[in-house]
């Protein structure tokens, strides 16, 4: 349970950001998670990171076994998908399509489109905002709406989420900042290293 509770999470992550700018937004009623990560490079930097490892999810997430580009994309673009793989056969993983891309604001939002998950697709949606900082590091603001089936899920899910959220988030900033990755064996050491530099919105 513990382990599922942790691979739906990751799942949700791959759906992150902010609302700000948000021109797709879920219909019915969901629950929604959102903080900021403070990551130590520039804005520049951080960003082609993020586009260039939109179908590399598993290079810094630690639940992610395997993840690739769709619809002929090889890095982050409107209308580019990915499918990312939570177990070695691929029976645990998800599809989403990004659906608003705006690299002059540094912002992408994504749409869930298929899952193994007890997922409504259409109300689980995600986004990627990144604002530079005066001391030239960079904030990540991710927020993901969800919504599980049955709905009540998924307030019951939340805190697993929120824990797994950050350990992605983490393992990002590891990513980006030593170009090593995070894997189960060493995020829980990781998030003891960086979890001060996650602000938890809501």
């Amino acid at each position: 349970m513990k382990r599922t509770s942790q691979l739906l999470a990751t799942l949700i992550l791959l759906m992150m950001t902010t609302t700000t700018n948000a021109n797709v937004k879920p219909e019915k009623k969901t629950v929604s998670i959102k903080h900021d990560i403070v990551i130590n490079a520039p804005i520049e930097k951080v960003w082609n990171t993020l586009v260039e490892n939109y179908g590399g999810l598993h290079n810094y997430s630690p639940s992610t076994v395997s993840s690739y580009c769709t619809n002929n994309a090889t890095v982050a673009e409107m209308g580019a998908g990915r499918v990312c793989q939570f177990d070695e056969k691929g029976k645990k993983y998800m599809r989403e399509n990004i659906v608003l891309f705006d690299a002059a604001n540094y912002y992408f939002e994504n749409q869930l489109v298929e899952t193994s998950y007890p997922m409504d697709t259409e109300n689980t949606m995600a986004t990627y905002k990144l604002t530079a900082n005066a001391d030239g590091t960079t904030t990540l603001t991710q927020e993901v709406m969800y919504r599980m089936k049955p709905a009540f899920m998924g307030g019951l899910m939340k805190g697993a989420y929120r824990k797994t959220i950050m350990d992605d988030q983490i393992g990002f900033k590891y990513f980006i900042e030593t170009g090593n990755k995070s894997t189960e064996d060493t995020k829980k050491d990781l998030r003891k290293k960086y979890e001060s530099a996650i602000t938890i919105i809501n």
